[in-house]
């Protein structure tokens, strides 16, 4: 017999550790059926004195669909006061974003939801932000990213807790499906707001949504498990990668100035390529950058400089890597 929607989440935040030490929990709620579950079954297991923490629901309007919008908002401020629970709302100009910054709108929207949902937390005084991502999101993530090329890092793909500036964002639905969140809006009486966009076959992750994982499923109806298997195998391998890295990477720090660094070649020539691009991405990400639009062959461009020991490379979020025969320097550079 299946495990009920409620146990199953208790049962991973549990096995997860996801909220110790959290007293104050903002949920990220869009108004759809994901998040409408995560808010409910959150608010009944805190009400049953099986976890032990305070909610607040968030919502960021991304001004996309005009009232549509709107009424998202004003349908996820309703939910927060039928659970009696505080509201925090944000509206976003994700097309001003993208104009502006030259990014997609997807980009533009995924930024400015983090930065929403980050200044939420701090205002509402909470310890993490909880997103409703769930088993199908995880298949989904994985199979785009190796579309993309990618390494162990991605492979992880989303992972059950892990910090965004400095802020615990952590994920309680990994461990249910789609299926699981809409049976369980079902029988508890639950609407949501339906998003027409989400059915644009035009982006990606839409497309591999609607289109490719339907055709994995119905041909290898267990499709879903086995990448959510490999997401766990590769978490493992990437822990140790990412020890290894950090201690190679303080050994090889040279200088480090606001936005410039330089390691010691002689560090990166000899160590494995999953702890080099560990150690790369450290520094990457000491500078700022977003490390969304890398790919497994950034990297593997770079590895190859510095193997030659020379080269000079503009990489994306306005990175510039010069290697020489001794080092290899990551400036920060404006358009």
């Amino acid at each position: 017999m299946k495990q009920p929607f409620e146990d199953m989440l208790l049962e991973w935040i549990t096995t997860q550790a996801l909220l110790e030490g959290v007293h104050r929990l903002l949920l990220a709620v869009s108004g759809g059926a994901d998040s409408v579950a995560m808010a409910h079954a959150l608010d009944r297991l805190v009400r049953g004195g099986k976890l032990n923490c305070q909610l607040v629901i968030g919502h960021v309007n991304h001004s996309l669909r005009g009232e549509h919008s709107d009424g998202d908002e004003e349908f996820v401020r309703d939910l927060a006061g039928r659970l009696d629970t505080a509201f925090e709302s944000a509206k976003v100009d994700v097309k001003g974003c993208a104009a502006r910054e030259r990014f997609s709108i997807e980009t533009a929207a995924r930024r400015l939801r983090l930065e929403a949902l980050i200044r939420q937390c701090q205002l509402s005084h909470c310890d993490a932000i909880a997103t409703a991502h769930h088993r199908d999101d995880q298949a989904e993530t994985l199979v785009h990213r190796l579309m993309r090329g990618t390494g162990f890092r991605g492979l992880c793909g989303i992972r059950p807790a892990g910090r965004i500036e400095q802020v615990l964002f952590v994920r309680p639905m990994l461990a249910v499906g789609r299926g699981d969140i809409e049976a369980y809006c079902r029988q508890n009486g639950l609407t949501w707001r339906q998003d027409a966009t989400n059915l644009n076959l035009e982006p990606t992750r839409n497309r591999i949504r609607h289109l490719l994982l339907p055709h994995l499923q119905n041909q290898w109806p267990n499709a879903v498990d086995g990448l959510t298997q490999l997401s766990r195998i590769c978490c493992r391998m990437q822990e140790r990668a990412e020890t290894e890295a950090l201690v190679l990477f303080k050994r090889a720090l040279a200088a480090r100035q606001e936005k410039s660094l330089i390691l010691h070649r002689s560090f990166l020539v000899e160590c494995p390529p999953w702890v080099f691009y560990e150690v790369i991405r450290h520094g990457l990400v000491q500078l700022g950058a977003g490390l969304r639009d890398y790919t497994q062959a950034h990297f593997e461009k770079l590895h190859q400089m510095v193997i030659k020991a020379s080269g000079r490379y503009q990489f994306p979020d306005h990175i510039r890597i010069k290697v020489t025969k001794r080092t290899v320097t990551f400036e920060q550079f404006s358009v």
